[in-house]
């Protein structure tokens, strides 16, 4: 009872610190998270040995089919060599081909890898994708350990009501901030959505989507208090009510509000999509009890709420929100409008139709495929099927049906197993499925680490309800002897998966640290890569700039301190192109090896010899940043800057290429102040 007490407050803190958080968006925040999944599922293991279960739950489909995408996510990573890259996804092998740096051998250290430089992932962006798969873990761990708690009424119980309280504050605060004028979040102030209540969440659709999930459960939570009103229909409305004991009736009153602040919460954050799928949301909530002649508790309660809702919101409030969903069709219809970026996401899904780009690496690879948009950074699909059908391809696809099929076919779907509170829960939680499902044909919500999680814990509890009750064998007598040695392998295995999620985390946190180890945990982390050429390229320049300052002044600088300058040159430029090998997909990193290449060539001249065409050899990098992000406006921006500060040394066959990019640069930036003197 010890282990299983740990384990329940421990997915309760879960539930209840990850949407604190900007909903855990942040990378240091969404790394601890999934740790403490990880680290909950050692307890899990544990618990299920003390209780005399297997070691895991090796028949269940859910298991079986989370395996098989957290194979297929590893497939993704794993280097390969050139031809079955080619094969495999003949689009990513071209994108490398295309934009992969040469390394300079002189500057380089000695390869760990050294027979095996040409090989290289399917993903696009390996360390992303290692990290989309370790969430996914977690997530996956996370329903595992719920549909095995669940079962046992008291932590069914604790479970649905710290979903039920984290929504209910979640409504106040966000509500509370919102009439207090401040629009903050705890210590940090808001910048955007300031005239919509978001709670502690950035995005109000991610706070719409968190509260979708947690309002059919408090709407049932607070059903199930009044069942026993309904439980004698011969009496009158006051006869029940004096029938009630008044701890029942101030709890009902008190659900009743929350529910109420939870459907305010959500209409002040002015969500469309999220208003209509957490309306389709009750709708099913009731309709699934109503199936049963259960339905009549939660019908009077969702009828109170939204008769005080429209008793709030029945004048200029409701004319506003009323106005926003005219102008749906407008928007949609727009260059970076919802339906845009779906018709820009198809070329690219038929670009990577087996293998997709690799989970986590949408963001990284749209931009290359953006046809409209001018300006505007777009980092998902604001459609979480479509955006995944683009990171896994027909195989990925594939393997969520299988895994859709697997656990559905678990379930039964006779009357015998809605009993008890879970005649509320079950459809509460389905309903809060439904919600999230529907909300994400428009939005990303299930890339919100919080609400992810939430959406767990919620297909956690559908799945326990649906199946057979699995009798608890926690006696001594029904313990299998051993088994330990696996839950220490085990504990092993998830105490690694919690250092390689926290890898960035202490990347960031570690000043000592300047570049990546390929032998380490970070070794395809792109980004640990360009900053450590940012170190070095800005300590370079600092000292190129002292050494072109005294020959302007008539004191030539000594060779040792110019080959000295065009060393640490060498090294920054080896160390771009080695993160550019890691993420070729980057425009800004292409456009800093750009700078760095121009500066390394640059130097040799200091020492008096003469030198290539710097600006030839910095081309090649500047036309790849702007070819890898055609509406990016800052980086055609910084491009054009360069370019016309070298404009006079271009040779003709260069102006020609450098005026596209200066043109494009000025349509995307056409108030830049730096592009109004160019001819």
């Amino acid at each position: 009872m010890k282990i299983e007490s740990i384990l329940i407050i421990g997915l309760v803190l879960i539930l209840l610190l990850a949407p604190l958080h900007f909903g855990s968006v942040t990378p240091v925040a969404s790394a601890v998270l999934a740790a403490a999944c990880f680290g909950l599922g050692g307890i899990w293991l544990i618990w299920r040995k003390s209780n005399g279960f297997s070691f895991l739950p090796w028949r269940d489909p859910l298991l079986i089919g989370g395996a098989f995408l957290t194979l297929f996510g590893i497939v993704q990573i794993v280097p390969l060599p050139e031809y079955f890259l080619e094969t495999a996804s003949p689009r990513a092998a071209e994108i490398r081909a295309r934009y992969e740096p040469e390394l300079d051998s002189s500057a380089a250290v000695e390869e760990v890898f050294a027979g095996r430089e040409s090989w290289r992932p399917l993903s696009l962006h390996s360390w992303a994708t290692r990290q989309a798969v370790l969430k996914m873990m977690a997530y996956f761990l996370i329903t595992l350990i719920t549909v095995d708690l669940s079962v046992q009424p008291a932590a069914r119980r604790i479970m649905v009501n710290s979903l039920a309280a984290s929504g209910a504050f979640q409504a106040l605060y966000g509500v509370g901030e919102y009439f207090s004028g401040r629009h903050g979040i705890f210590g940090y102030i808001k910048e955007y959505d300031l005239e919509v209540v978001t709670g502690t969440f950035i995005n109000r659709n991610h706070f719409a989507g968190y509260l979708i999930m947690i309002l059919p459960m408090s709407v049932a939570l607070t059903a199930g208090i009044f069942s026993s009103w309904n439980s004698d229909r011969r009496k009158s409305i006051v006869e029940r009510l004096e029938g009630m004991s008044g701890k029942g009736f101030f709890s009902g009153c008190v659900g009743i509000l929350l529910s109420l602040t939870l459907v305010t919460a959500l209409i002040g954050s002015e969500s469309r999509m999220g208003i209509l799928a957490g309306t389709l949301a009750i709708l099913f909530g009731f309709t699934l009890l109503a199936r049963h002649r259960q339905g009549r508790g939660f019908a009077i309660v969702a009828s109170l709420v939204i008769l005080g809702i429209l008793l709030v919101f029945h004048r200029e409030s409701g004319f506003q929100i009323f106005s926003r969903f005219l102008e749906i069709p407008g928007e949609m219809q727009g260059n970076w409008g919802r339906l845009e970026i779906w018709k820009q996401t198809i070329p690219l899904m038929a670009a990577f139709p087996i293998f997709g780009t690799g989970l986590g690496v949408f963001r990284h690879v749209f931009p290359v495929f953006r046809t409209s948009g001018e300006g505007i950074f777009l980092a998902h699909a604001h459609n979480d099927y479509l955006e995944f059908a683009v990171e896994s391809g027909g195989i990925g696809c594939l393997l969520v049906a299988l895994l859709v099929i697997g656990v559905a076919r678990s379930f039964i779907w006779n009357r015998h197993r809605r009993e008890g509170d879970w005649v509320f829960i079950g459809p509460a939680a389905a309903a809060g499925v439904m919600g999230i499902a529907l909300f994400s044909l428009t939005d990303f919500n299930l890339k919100i680490p919080s609400n992810a999680i939430t959406f767990a814990v919620l297909a956690g509890l559908v799945i326990s309800w649906r199946r057979l009750p699995v009798p608890r064998t926690a006696s001594i007598r029904n313990r299998k002897p051993g088994g330990f040695g696996r839950i220490l392998v085990s504990g092993g295995v998830l105490a690694f998966l919690c250092v390689l999620v926290l890898a960035p985390v202490w990347a960031n946190l570690d000043s000592r640290k300047v570049e990546p180890n390929p032998l380490w945990l970070d070794g395809d982390n792109a980004e640990g890569w360009f900053r450590a050429a940012g170190v070095i390229g800005k300590e370079a320049h600092r000292d190129f700039q002292v050494l072109a300052r005294g020959q302007a002044e008539g004191n030539p600088p000594a060779p040792i301190a110019v080959e000295y300058v065009q060393k640490r040159f060498a090294r920054a430029v080896w160390l771009q192109s080695r993160g550019l090998r890691y993420h070729p997909t980057s425009a800004s990193g292409h456009l800093v090896l750009g700078h760095l290449r121009f500066s390394r060539c640059a130097s040799v001249q200091l020492a008096g010899r003469t030198s290539p065409n710097c600006i030839a050899e910095a081309m090649p990098e500047y036309l790849a940043a702007v070819q890898l992000n055609p509406m990016g406006a800052a980086i055609h921006a910084a491009a054009a800057r360069f370019l016309i500060i070298v404009w006079p040394l271009l040779d003709p066959a260069l102006k020609s290429e450098a005026l596209s990019v200066i043109h494009r640069a000025v349509e995307l930036n056409p108030l830049d102040p730096s592009f109004r003197n160019f001819p």
